[in-house]
């Protein structure tokens, strides 16, 4: 048996006799179940750091020094702005390489020049961020941990990924239900309802 057929029969099993079970064992096909687009998952994630005491707002543009950029989610606490950068991938074996938080850290930079010298703001912006919903390469982690670049994936930092988080918060997307069809979990999260 290949490991699909596995996962479908584990599933089915608990599924039958404990469908909380079922749930939790499904979270990761249920994160890939938020595609096609990124958004539901930015609003997962931002819903993640409300539960962690920040303010937060989904799809924000803020200028930079040189460039307008746009925010996945911008999280406020403590006189403290970050600026996080949500990638998703539907392909399970996706990784995140080192391109993309040299792509991101030179973002947060344009937007940090701009946001500490504003005298409007009364917030220090003080890092960026990178989530995903698969995994970093070891080339991604060590630049991030160089240039203080938070990173976030399904198991990274480990006890403290993506999935442990969600299981702390109990904050599952819709697409975690097994009592819902495929057409309904869709017309829930399309309908901006999964996260309340």
């Amino acid at each position: 048996m290949n490991e699909n057929e596995i996962y479908k029969k584990a599933f089915a099993l608990l599924k039958k006799h404990n469908r909380i079970s079922a749930s939790r064992y499904s979270l990761k096909r249920a994160l890939f179940n938020l595609g096609p687009t990124g958004y539901p998952f930015e609003r997962l994630v931002g819903a993640l750091l409300k539960e962690k005491g920040f303010k937060t707002k989904v799809s924000v543009i803020l200028n930079g020094e040189c460039v307008t950029h746009e925010i996945d989610v911008l999280a406020e606490k403590d006189g403290n702005v970050y600026a996080i950068e949500c990638k998703f991938h539907s392909d399970i074996k996706a990784t995140s390489n080192v391109k993309v938080p040299l792509y991101i850290n030179s973002r947060f930079l344009d937007i940090q020049k701009e946001w500490n010298t504003d005298s409007n703001n009364s917030t220090h912006l003080k890092q960026g961020w990178l989530v995903t919903n698969t995994r970093f390469t070891t080339d991604a982690v060590n630049y991030g941990k160089c240039v203080r670049l938070t990173l976030l994936s399904w198991d990274y930092p480990k006890n403290n990924g993506l999935k442990a988080n969600i299981d702390t918060y109990a904050l599952y997307p819709v697409t975690a239900l097994t009592t819902l069809t495929k057409k309904e979990k869709h017309i829930a999260y399309s309908t901006r309802c999964n996260f309340n």
